[in-house]
């Protein structure tokens, strides 16, 4: 505010404006780069005194600027009294005089009236309003690029304050990954504090703290400075929001919403998932400005059900508000009045507003897009953040990926395949192919393509036009098992891997059967199910006879990942029946439920495990760590301490999975593409205009 009245008294005393341009983004650029004209170059009736206070409004870092318009009115005032040197003062008056074009009047009454304006400004500050006057909504909406830190390698998670002057985000530079903070008016960005995994990152209420989450921890950091401090533990991180009563809100994925002091203890739940009516996630909780209620993603097994849900501290059932992509959580609220707004959600990767009445919870009219694509991630959160006064930062463009052969040590060994969206790696048995499940930027659907390393060809496999995904090769390497949603019904089919052939129907289940391993004899298939009263379960599907599946292990607790050790005799999983994800290991009996012993392998947190090919060490990802341990197998279990390869998020790869080489020397991840590793953040400034019109 203090700027901004520095502008306008700048164009008042010399008949210009202190920044110009040819467009909007030149305005901004020079508001943020240059240096205003002298204003004796236009009037040299100005006193130095006056051009002083002009110039201190206009000073680029805040904490050179007067610290409080009260102090800036009272420096006017000074001006006009008749302590003033009578010539500064002479001049002072005769300046202000020459510049007016309006209401005709002594310089004091002038003066008077521009230190009245200030006073007004203090009483709307100590207000501490958060919302647009409708005034607002006739500006131009304009739209600006923010690159990121010089040497940066990763460039993630967009954050505006509430206020709309800071942004926060992830960046690693020169193999440090850190948050960083940079205000909207400066070109600088500062670290805040080392976070090598921090994700979604969310602000206090008050513009002075940043909530995250790192290796599996809920967290708050001061901008003041100092060490990050440790709320609680939050090993699913699916966003954050913060009210004035000092209570964090925070997704704890399949075990709901759950509810935390800003000054940390203990937990409470604020939402359950009711497996029973096939809801799998509540996600990415956002306040509304009562404080009181809040937005929340849920995902259910019914497409029509899962979508913007609104809850409330005080209990109730939450109100179904709007359907958005199955995959995406990421809603969010923009107040435009009192009780008015927009809520900003993503639906097929746009992003789009829709006007909302916080008081009745009621959506108006049609939504309207802001942008036609928000880079999503596979299986995370949509990049684009609100502040309460028009700002809003996002990250553009389609998630632009490719496969990255990566050393035991970390390094990037070469890519393959061409720039699209990959999901679930695995290798053939001979290693000379891998398959995936791919899906590029003109369609929305999922097919599963091979890639062959020897002729550098990628070959479409699936063509049916419904979601197929998650491929797995048979132990001989000549057929593919995979789940696919066609009639409207997951199932699992197969099909000889040349493409010569039918496919085949092995499985059909309501609870989305998904494949994980085949047994080295060919016998089983292990795969995923996520039913509506246990959560996540392993089956098995034996591959002869009637082939009647059975289930393996399911308990309460959600149980993913399995793998069969290369003797058979054994199974790799993970699961959270301690409160976070964990890997164990059991013996494996055929037509027999999970029995005998169980031994944990992770120590601190773990997904996704892999055997070598010899069965004598383990893979597995452990928050944004590639981890390794040995194993011997016997009559029983034993493993040995994990050890880390290499952070991922130093290769910049995605968190949806890997595959690796028999030996265990070389691993396969989706990671961002070179040719867009680091875009730029989008900021739109005054959107809501183009939303009005």
């Amino acid at each position: 505010d203090i700027f901004s009245f520095g502008m306008i008294l700048h164009e008042m005393l010399s008949g210009q404006r202190a920044f110009t341009g040819e467009s909007m983004a030149d305005v901004m650029s020079a508001i943020l780069k240059d240096e205003p004209p002298e204003l004796s170059e236009s009037n040299a009736k100005i006193s130095p005194q006056l051009e002083k206070i002009v110039r201190r409004c206009l000073e680029k870092k805040p904490e050179r600027r007067f610290h409080s318009a009260h102090d800036l009115g009272f420096a006017l005032e000074a001006l006009a009294t008749p302590s003033s040197s009578g010539a500064n003062r002479t001049e002072a008056a005769q300046a202000l005089e020459t510049s007016a074009t309006t209401k005709r009047g002594g310089w004091r009454d002038r003066i008077g009236w521009i230190a009245a304006g200030v006073m007004t400004l203090i009483a709307a500050l100590a207000l501490g309003v958060a919302y647009v006057p409708r005034s607002a909504l006739d500006a131009e909406p304009m739209r600006l690029y923010l690159n990121p830190p010089e040497k940066a390698t990763r460039f993630d998670w967009p954050t505006i304050s509430p206020d709309g002057r800071m942004l926060a985000f992830v960046a690693t530079v020169e193999g440090k990954t850190q948050l960083w903070v940079r205000p909207l008016n400066s070109t600088i960005a500062k670290p805040l504090g080392e976070a090598a995994n921090a994700a979604l990152p969310f602000w206090s209420p008050d513009n002075q703290y940043l909530g995250f989450f790192e290796s599996g921890k809920l967290k708050k950091i001061a901008l003041a400075g100092g060490t990050a401090v440790t709320l609680c533990d939050a090993s699913f991180a699916d966003g954050g929001t913060w009210n004035r009563e000092g209570i964090i809100l925070f997704s704890a994925g399949e075990g709901g919403i759950k509810r935390v002091s800003a000054n940390g203890g203990s937990l409470a739940n604020v939402t359950t998932v009711d497996r029973s009516h096939g809801e799998t996630v509540h996600g990415n909780p956002v306040f509304l400005p009562d404080e009181r209620h809040f937005l929340f993603g849920k995902l259910t097994s019914d497409p029509t059900k899962s979508g913007a849900y609104l809850g409330s501290l005080d209990g109730g059932e939450a109100k179904h508000l709007l359907p958005v992509d199955n995959r995406i959580l990421g809603v969010t609220i923009h107040p435009a009045a009192k009780n008015e707004g927009y809520l900003v959600f993503v639906r097929q990767g746009a992003l789009l507003a829709q006007s909302f009445d916080f008081a009745q919870g009621q959506l108006a009219g049609e939504p309207v897009q802001l942008a036609e694509q928000v880079q999503i991630p596979p299986g995370g959160m949509a990049r684009f953040s609100l502040s309460t006064n028009g700002v809003l930062v996002l990250l553009g463009g389609g998630s632009k990926q490719q496969l990255t052969w990566v050393s035991r040590t970390g390094n990037k060994l070469g890519t393959i395949g061409t720039v699209g969206t990959y999901v679930t790696l695995r290798l053939s048995p001979d290693e000379k192919r891998v398959a995936f499940g791919f899906r590029d930027h003109q369609v929305t659907r999922t097919d599963i393509h091979l890639f062959d390393f020897e002729r550098g060809t990628d070959q479409r496999f699936t063509f049916d036009p419904a979601f197929d995904q998650a491929p797995l090769w048979s132990p001989d390497g000549n057929r593919l098992v995979w789940t696919s949603f066609r009639e409207g019904v997951p199932g699992l089919y197969q099909k000889a891997a040349n493409g010569a052939g039918q496919e085949e129907l092995l499985l059909k289940s309501a609870y989305e059967p998904v494949a994980g391993d085949w047994s080295a004899d060919g016998r089983f298939i292990l795969y995923n199910e996520t039913n509506q009263q246990t959560g996540a379960d392993l089956w098995v599907l034996p591959m002869e006879g009637e082939r009647k599946p059975w289930p393996w292990l399911n308990t309460r607790f959600n149980e993913r990942g399995g793998k069969f050790s290369p003797d058979g005799k054994w199974i790799a999983y993970y699961s959270d029946e301690s409160g976070r994800s964990e890997i164990y290991v059991q013996a494996f009996v055929p037509g027999a439920p999970v029995a005998g012993g169980k031994w944990q392998i992770s120590t601190n947190g773990g997904a996704l495990p892999q055997w070598r090919r010899d069965g004598r060490e383990m893979y597995y990802l452990a928050y944004g760590k590639l981890m390794a341990v040995d194993v011997t197998l016997g009559a029983e279990v034993k493993a040995g301490i994990p050890k880390e390869l290499f952070s991922v998020s130093s290769i910049q790869a995605n968190f949806t999975g890997y595959a690796k080489t028999g030996d265990g020397q070389r691993f396969l991840f989706v990671t961002s593409a070179e040719e867009a590793s680091v875009p730029p953040f989008t900021v739109v400034l005054n959107w809501m205009a183009a939303v009005k019109n």
